[in-house]
């Protein structure tokens, strides 16, 4: 590649001081301290170095980093890496979909209906308990300018909209607590190392999660807050019915086994 400030290498001889600074004086004249040393050492070692020459590796490394970090900023449809996050909620219903259509797994279709279900203290809590005197309480109130806050990042302006509690947290919270306690058996036992693991990734994704949300603008410290607390409560109830359910049907006790192999040793 041609570099436009390359030149041609030359030696340079010194008679006297006075002869040495006379050769490099229009560098220090023209360039600033950072470049007058480089001119400097240019002169001594007769070379000239070119800014645009740096290792392909770098620029093919940086090139695919950049590149990474764009997709991931632009699966929401902005560069807004928050708003992809916030689109979860929405992948995770539909992997769902695909899996109990594909597999016939009535397991994963008891599952799906229980995480679904959290629509319902969600609805409740968001038009009942969220007014008061036909406004909304200081506590259920969004951040001033809330805008685009449903699963799909969309619906406008959201202000006026209860945002206790935040569903996002609340679905997130209550499939990681399921796990929780399915693995543990209510705390009877430990979880295994990959069960381990897989509880490890969902809380990251609680904290990734509640913070997008709060970054969006969408939801106080608090309202993530309670739907955290809100996820741990649910997340108990759809064990309590699941295993009820199995105790019933030898088809969702074989179906839940095999998806819990995934998370055997």
């Amino acid at each position: 590649m041609n570099c436009p400030f390359k030149e041609e290498s030359r030696k340079m001889s010194f008679n006297s001081d006075d002869d040495f600074m006379s050769q490099i004086s229009p560098s220090i004249d023209s360039r600033s301290k950072y470049e007058t040393s480089s001119a400097f050492d240019e002169s001594i070692s007769g070379n000239k170095m070119c800014p645009c020459e740096q290792p392909l590796s770098d620029k093919k490394d940086k090139g695919m980093f950049n590149s990474f970090v764009k997709l991931i900023k632009n699966m929401a449809g902005e560069k807004d890496l928050y708003r992809a996050i916030s689109l979860y909620e929405f992948y995770v219903n539909l992997i769902l979909i695909v899996l109990i259509l594909t597999t016939q797994n009535t397991f994963l279709a008891i599952l799906f209906l229980g995480f679904f279900s959290k629509q319902i203290p969600e609805r409740i809590i968001k038009t009942v308990l969220s007014r008061k005197n036909g406004q909304l309480t200081e506590l259920a109130k969004r951040p001033q300018g809330a805008n685009n806050c449903n699963m799909f990042n969309a619906g406008g302006d959201a202000s006026n909209h209860s945002g206790l509690i935040s569903g996002h947290t609340f679905l997130i919270s209550t499939i990681a607590f399921y796990f929780i306690y399915r693995f543990t058996d209510l705390f009877k036992h430990n979880a295994n190392y990959k069960q381990s693991l897989f509880i490890v990734f969902l809380f990251i994704w609680i904290g990734l999660v509640a913070m997008a949300r709060m970054r969006l603008g969408c939801h106080k410290p608090h309202q993530t807050l309670l739907g955290f607390v809100m996820g741990a409560l649910w997340g108990y109830l759809i064990y309590i019915v699941i295993e009820a359910i199995k105790n019933k049907s030898d088809r969702v006790k074989e179906d839940e086994s095999k998806i819990m192999r995934i998370f055997e040793i």
